[in-house]
This record gives C-alpha cells, sequence and structure tokens, in this order.
C-alpha cells in the first residue's frame, strides 16, 4: 500500500488561544491510514518464553503452588526508555508473566527470556480474597523518573490492571467455573515499581495499600463486571503538568460504563491514592478521590468522558499528546458505524483530556490477520507509538507518522501452543491534518458533562479477545 497523499490544507501557524480558550481554527485530524508492510515485533511460534498449560483445578492444590506462566501479549503495546542504560523496553505482557523486548532504541527491540519483570503477586498465585485487589495482574502504563543522583536509578511506576475472578472461587463466589459474558469479573486499578529502571516490577506497598482505583462497591457473587478497568498509559499535559490516565469505568448498577479520566502529578506519583478522578467539567473537576470499598462505602463514581456524535466510546484507549497540534489524541478499538469491514482501530482527538472529544475515526488499511490464520482474524489492543519521541514513556507523537501496535492470535493448533497464542505486530500509519471547525463544534455534544456512554457487553469483552 502507499502511503497517502497529504492534504494540501493551510495550517494555522499557531494554536489560538484567547484568554486560555481554543477557538474554532484549531487543528483537526482529517485521517489516519496504515501504509507498507506489517512486521512482526513478537512472533509466538519462534520466541515465546513460557508456553502455558491448561489450568488445573484451582481447590484443591496444586494451582496454589504452581500458577502456570504463559507468554503472550495481552494488553496494549507500552514501552519506557531508562535514562541510565539508555535501553528501549516493551512489554504487552500477560497477568501469567511478563517478558520484554529490549533494545537500543523501539525500532530494534529483541524478546529477552531471561529477564521476567513481573509475575503473579503472593505465594497463592491469584487466589488472594477481592479484598486483597491482587489477583490476576496486568502491566498497563509506564511512567518513568529519571535519577535525582549522577550514581542514581531510574524509577518506573506501572498502573496495574487486576482482575478477581470468581469463577475460581466457585461455588462459594459464583455459580458458574469459568466465565460467562464477564459474570464474576471484579476489576480495579493498583500501583507497582520498579527501582532498577524496569528489570524488576514489585507492588508499590503491601495489598491492598498499593490500590488506585476500584468501584465503589464490594464484590458481589453472581454479578455481571464492575469496576475500574484497563488504566491507559499515562500522557503528560505540557501546561498543567499532571499526569492522565483513561481508564474503564463500569458502576454495579450500569448507570456509569465508559471511559473515564483520572490524573496525578510526578510528585504525588508514588502515592496509590493521589490519583483524583474528572467528574464532568473542565479542569477544576478532577475532585473525585478513590477509595478501599471494603473500608468506606457509599462514594461516587467518576463521570465518563462523551465522544462526538455519540460515537461508541473505544475500549482499552491508548492516550498520545502530539506537540506539532496541541492536541490529545486516543486510539482504541471501537466499532464505527460506515468504517470498513474489520476496522476495529480508531482515533479520537481533543484540545485537552477532559475532551471535547471528536468522533471516533477509523485508522484504514491496516494489514489485521497478517498470517492468514483463521479463525484469528480480528486484531487486539491497538496502541500508536513513534520511535523518535522525545519522552522516556513514549507519550508523544512528533511528526505525521507513527506506528501502530496491535495483538494478532493465532490458530493454537496451527503453532502447536498448549494455550493460548498471540504475536505482536506493527506498520506505519500517517496523519493527515487539516484545519477546521473545532472537536466540539464538530460533535453534536460537547464532553464537559457525565454521560452514560454506553458499548455492548459483547463488543467490550472482545476488545480482551474473551
Amino acid at each position: 500500500l502507499l502511503s497517502p497523499p497529504a492534504l494540501d490544507v493551510r495550517l494555522p501557524t499557531a494554536l489560538q488561544v484567547l484568554q486560555g480558550r481554543r477557538t474554532a481554527a484549531m487543528a483537526r485530524i482529517t485521517s489516519v491510514a496504515a501504509f507498507g508492510p506489517a512486521a512482526p515485533v513478537y512472533d509466538w511460534q519462534s520466541a515465546h518464553c513460557a508456553s502455558g498449560r491448561l489450568l488445573a483445578p484451582c481447590h484443591p492444590s496444586p494451582c496454589q503452588q504452581l500458577p502456570y506462566r504463559r507468554d503472550v501479549p495481552d494488553a496494549p503495546a507500552m514501552a519506557w526508555r531508562d535514562p541510565v542504560s539508555n535501553l528501549t523496553f516493551m512489554a504487552p505482557g500477560d497477568s501469567r508473566g511478563t517478558w520484554p523486548s529490549v533494545g537500543p532504541n523501539l525500532d530494534s527491540v529483541k524478546h529477552d527470556c531471561s529477564l521476567m519483570i513481573f509475575n503473579y503477586s503472593g505465594p497463592s498465585g491469584f487466589l488472594q480474597p477481592a479484598a486483597d485487589f491482587s489477583n490476576h495482574e496486568w502491566l498497563y502504563a509506564p511512567y518513568v523518573l529519571p535519577p535525582t543522583s549522577e550514581s542514581g536509578n531510574s524509577t518506573l511506576f506501572m498502573l496495574v490492571h487486576n482482575e478477581f475472578h470468581g469463577w475460581e472461587h466457585s461455588p462459594v463466589l459464583c455459580n458458574a467455573t469459568s466465565m460467562v459474558d464477564g459474570r464474576c469479573w471484579y476489576n480495579s486499578v493498583s500501583l507497582s515499581v520498579s527501582h532498577d529502571g524496569g528489570r524488576t516490577i514489585r507492588h508499590a506497598a503491601p495489598p491492598p495499600h498499593h490500590l488506585v482505583a476500584a468501584s465503589s462497591e464490594v464484590y458481589a457473587p453472581n454479578h455481571g463486571p464492575y469496576g475500574v478497568f484497563s488504566p491507559s498509559q499515562i500522557v503528560k499535559h505540557p501546561r498543567d503538568g499532571h499526569l492522565y490516565s483513561f481508564p474503564r469505568c463500569r458502576s454495579k448498577d450500569g448507570a456509569t460504563d465508559g471511559v473515564c479520566l483520572m490524573r496525578t502529578t510526578e510528585a504525588a506519583l508514588p502515592d496509590p491514592s493521589s490519583w483524583r478522578f474528572w467528574q464532568g467539567g473542565g479542569a477544576e473537576a478532577f475532585t473525585g478521590t478513590f477509595a478501599d470499598p471494603y473500608i468506606q462505602r457509599g462514594l461516587t463514581e467518576p463521570a465518563v468522558l462523551r465522544f462526538g456524535n455519540e460515537s461508541s466510546s473505544p475500549s482499552q484507549p491508548v492516550p498520545r499528546y502530539l506537540p506539532k497540534l496541541d492536541l490529545f489524541l486516543l486510539a482504541g478499538y471501537c466499532d464505527m458505524p460506515g468504517a470498513p469491514a474489520r476496522a476495529h482501530f480508531g482515533v479520537s482527538y481533543a484540545p485537552e483530556p477532559w475532551g471535547p472529544w471528536s468522533r471516533m475515526q477509523p485508522i484504514t488499511a491496516v494489514s489485521v490477520d497478517p498470517t492468514k490464520d483463521e479463525p484469528f482474524i480480528r486484531g487486539l489492543y491497538p496502541s500508536l507509538l513513534d520511535p523518535n519521541s522525545a519522552s522516556y514513556n513514549y507519550d508523544t507523537i512528533e511528526g505525521d507518522e507513527a506506528y501502530l501496535y496491535w495483538v494478532q492470535g493465532r490458530n493454537k493448533e496451527v503453532v502447536h501452543a498448549p494455550d493460548m497464542a498471540r504475536d505482536l505486530w506493527r506498520q506505519k500509519v500517517k496523519f493527515t491534518f487539516g484545519a477546521g471547525k473545532s472537536a466540539e463544534e464538530s460533535s453534536l455534544h460537547a464532553g464537559s458533562q457525565p454521560h452514560p456512554a454506553r458499548a455492548s457487553l459483547a463488543g467490550w469483552l472482545g476488545s480482551f479477545g474473551r
């Protein structure tokens, strides 16, 4: 595929800002299209560090003593640069073990089986009670702080997606022995930390004191999925200095269901309780406080973001900042009406993290299913990464090109896998920019008010490959 031609448009020479408010002439993203060949970044068949095995019954043992290891990408691709070693780490891993790919830059990383940086927590694997918020844990959102002395190490903080599976405690905590439509799934976000640039990652505090975000309700057996899911990678605001993450929030009663927003600062990052969630409005609206529902009840739920023209909200969103346009971007998995077949990867943009967000628009011409490995023709977990990003956390896209990374399922019979098998692929994408109506004017609704944006449960579960 050839690169799409650049639009011949006249961009403003500078973003027009008047009394802190953007004008209607702000730049906008008109399209994102893949071009050139797709290339594998991680090939399960040739590079996996652990194959996985079928899960043994959890009651009784042996799964308490022998939690099994599995090397598959099961989250959006993330990367960070250690300023001490000047090495880049990439690690879209699994709760059953995370081995990074490491190299001098994002284009040269190689999978390293000598370095399992994160695995099950605690002596009993994932069988801790729901109140510990330390069960099945996935690394999701890195943020590097450089060393404070010439002889020191950098510090890597990591937001962690944690799943409690009631069905693994059947029949006491669930009336099923496997997940059925997300039932008996209770989710939270926690904080882990590395003091050696990412080579070993541990809880930032003993559970449950590592808790960042959770539902306002405790776990209830036989209920549909609820809690705080999939904390997005962290993006730093260049003007207010805050660090923003976009998790998925689902309340127990279903009234809240969509992408929410939370923030903290670099100085407060070591404190898991420092994150404040957005309650609808502008920069002043980050007044919501997460708490442990097993200790404190009756808290409010976060507001959720709205996307232009009431388009579906993205699952597994990954934020980036575009210095060239002074815009924030979310890439994610989304069903978009009118998009080409199998085009589940899309983007939205906004002048501020709280919006107003444009409608989701598809990333076109992506070579999903490059191995033609039926029935896994659907890509998962889209993420945009720019090798030229000046950030330790690759949270910026500097120009009009980047790489789209995605996870591709494999047929385990074809690759002889005893359990799940997945590859990681990437393909270049090109942005075209224009000038015209702002995201707010091109949306039917501004993103500054709470709104129960919903997607089908099946579609949302599908973004996890479940």
